[in-house]
């Protein structure tokens, strides 16, 4: 990765970097690295140390990167996030004057590359495989590959707040429709996930919410029917009898015929989705 130099009548571009970059010698930052000693100077002559205690600048830190990831706050900083991050971890104890006033007076704007809690996106994502979404589907809804999601829907603790709006996006996109995934709808039936439906916006999110203890009432008609003509058909791929299965889903057995006899039809394309990997 190359690194960008600090401009012109910096004393970071002034002064260089051991090892990498000679100093600058052009006026504007000659002149800025005569102000810079001539500061220290004083400060020295008053008793004023030149590194502080990095208790305050800490603080402040972990303040802003609740709402701005390290990355953006490297940027808004002018140096690097590894650095930021050794002192609000308080693996420095004590820095610079010049740093500990640059960190007390940034002012970052909120960006999405924060890590915040997860509970909203695993909730979504469970839910969507509750009505037969993979996640196939749901990595091309939401732009965020499969090798993340599968961590966040197996329940991670924390997720960048950009993927989390994706998968929000993604959730809003899905849930009005349900997929046709068999094994989906199956672990998601024996992890206890309930579907949207059973879902309030605004307790998603909320940690303190418990999990819907879901009933067939609580089903939108559409992700009943979807559900159980999925059942149906994977119950007679089993070569389970039309009775049997009838029991099984809470239907008549006329219906589960009638079912049946559209899946010969083909006037359902769960066929389509039967055997990819949820």
């Amino acid at each position: 990765m190359t690194r960008t130099l600090p401009p012109h009548g910096t004393y970071a571009r002034a002064n260089g970097s051991r090892g990498y970059r000679d100093g600058c010698t052009c006026e504007p930052c000659l002149a800025e690295r005569r102000r810079y000693k001539k500061r220290d100077r004083i400060r020295r002559q008053l008793g004023q140390p030149g590194h502080v205690d990095a208790t305050a600048a800490r603080d402040r830190l972990l303040l802003l990167n609740q709402t701005t990831g390290w990355n953006d706050l490297a940027a808004e900083f002018g140096g690097s996030a590894a650095n930021l991050r050794d002192i609000a971890f308080g693996r420095r104890v004590r820095i610079k004057r010049t740093t500990h006033d640059r960190i007390m007076t940034l002012r970052p704007g909120v960006s999405g590359g924060q890590y915040i809690d997860a509970t909203g996106s695993t909730r979504r994502l469970r839910a969507l495989q509750a009505i037969g979404h993979t996640t196939y589907a749901i990595a091309q809804a939401t732009n965020v590959s499969r090798s993340l999601l599968i961590p966040i829907l197996d329940g991670r603790a924390t997720v960048r707040r950009a993927v989390a709006d994706r998968i929000a996006a993604g959730y809003r996109t899905l849930a009005g429709a349900p997929g046709g995934a068999t094994r989906a709808i199956n672990r998601a039936r024996a992890e206890g996930w309930p579907p949207p439906a059973a879902w309030d916006d605004d307790t998603i999110d909320d940690p303190t919410t418990p999990i819907p203890a879901l009933t067939d009432d609580e089903m939108s008609r559409e992700e009943l029917a979807a559900y159980r003509r999925i059942e149906v058909e994977h119950l007679s791929s089993c070569a389970v009898p039309v009775h049997e299965i009838a029991d099984r889903v809470g239907l008549a057995v006329g219906s589960v015929e009638g079912i049946l006899r559209q899946l010969r039809n083909g006037q359902t394309n769960s066929r389509d989705t039967k055997g990819v990997p949820a």
